[in-house]
């Protein structure tokens, strides 16, 4: 898995909304992508059941003419709009590579080769983009990761 839980995750889920997702840490520096990301989302069972019909009747009818905006991401946000509640840093719900690690003043890359630490308030932290927690390499660097690693 990308995710490690590293707080209680109760004031997250403890919510009245039918809608709430993780607001996608690119939110801002790619449009095209929506404000979502689906990595984390909380729906009330049978609410907003048109982002699944209207999904696939456009499959179904062949008129997704650019994959990339026809992500599940994507998808819902399209649907749904930019109005709904969502989850972010100041939630502790924290992007390893956007918010933990620093990025190369060269390549503007993760630099996975300089330490981290846990920051304060930290919930839930997401490996997205092919960077593996698991890797002995990343928790040798990353020490918290394998406090936390079940």
């Amino acid at each position: 898995l990308d995710t490690i839980i590293v707080g209680s995750l109760d004031p997250l889920v403890d919510r009245a909304e039918d809608f709430v997702a993780w607001q996608d840490p690119n939110w801002g520096r790619r449009p095209k992508f929506g404000k979502f990301n689906s990595s984390m989302v909380l729906l009330r069972a049978g609410s907003h059941p048109e982002v699944w019909t209207s999904f696939e009747s456009e499959c179904v009818a062949g008129t997704r003419p650019n994959p990339v905006a026809y992500s599940d991401q994507a998808w819902i946000f399209r649907m749904l709009g930019e109005h709904h509640p969502v989850w972010s840093e100041q939630d502790g719900v924290l992007s390893f590579k956007r918010h933990i690690v620093r990025r190369s003043l060269f390549t503007r890359r993760p630099d996975l080769t300089k330490p981290t630490n846990l920051p304060a308030g930290a919930r839930i932290i997401f490996f997205h983009g092919g960077i593996d927690p698991r890797r002995p390499d990343i928790q040798e660097r990353h020490g918290w990761i394998r406090q936390h690693i079940a």
